[in-house]
């Protein structure tokens, strides 16, 4: 099938920031409960869970709305100036790709469940107006509910006048690759950030597993 439109998410896939998002975590809820907390605490109830769920293993049931979304802002915050103070480069070849992509008119669309303040910083330091338009990156609704979707990848599809089985999905997490392949996109590249046997075969959809994006070319 011929691939016409390229999604991204953004995290994990162009920057990897896993690592950054669990230390702002972190440091968030250790100032929240003023007290440390363990690397298997992080482990157990902070990577790869919701906000929702993160804040109320620490702070108790109960927390209203406005509450979580504030906390959640917070720990944003910290993530934001760890990116400027870190500065954090781009998963290997990656820019090598996207201009391979402009020189060849392929469009491009970003897939993020970051909030609007976030993408606006990663734009900004990274840079990512050189490749993508703003109207080609599909977020979710500000709110504490922020797990990936199978209509962010529709409506990236639909901004890019592409069906999604046309298109190619460059994916990390088990829970995007879930939403990009019931969203129709059957075609997924699965970015691996740190050492893992996952295989192409362990999820539908995913035809390729890379570490960096000068594999495509090996």
């Amino acid at each position: 099938m011929d691939i016409i439109g390229v999604i991204f998410n953004l995290s994990g896939t162009m920057i990897f920031d896993r690592e950054l998002q669990l230390d702002a975590w972190r440091l968030c809820i250790e100032d929240l409960i003023m007290r440390d907390i363990s690397n298997n605490d992080v482990r157990e109830y902070i990577d790869g869970k919701g906000s929702k769920e993160i804040l109320e293993h620490f702070l108790g049931e109960g927390l209203s709305e406005s509450m979580l979304l504030q906390f959640q802002e917070e720990k944003d915050r910290i993530y934001r100036n760890m990116i400027v103070d870190e500065h954090h480069c781009f998963v290997p070849g990656l820019t090598g790709f996207l201009d391979y992509l402009a020189g060849a008119s392929v469009p491009t669309a970003i897939v993020t469940t970051q909030p609007v303040r976030n993408v606006n910083m990663l734009f900004d330091e990274y840079e990512l107006f050189r490749w993508f338009d703003w109207d080609h990156v599909i977020m979710m609704s500000d709110g504490i509910s922020r797990a990936p979707h199978q209509s962010l990848y529709r409506q990236a599809a639909k901004q890019l006048q592409v069906e999604p089985c046309h298109c190619l999905c460059f994916a990390s997490e088990s829970d995007e690759i879930k939403a990009a392949y019931d969203a129709g996109v059957a075609n997924i590249t699965r970015v691996l950030e740190r050492s893992s046997s996952a295989s192409a075969e362990e999820l539908p959809g995913v035809i390729k597993c890379i570490r960096n994006y000068n594999e495509l070319t090996t």
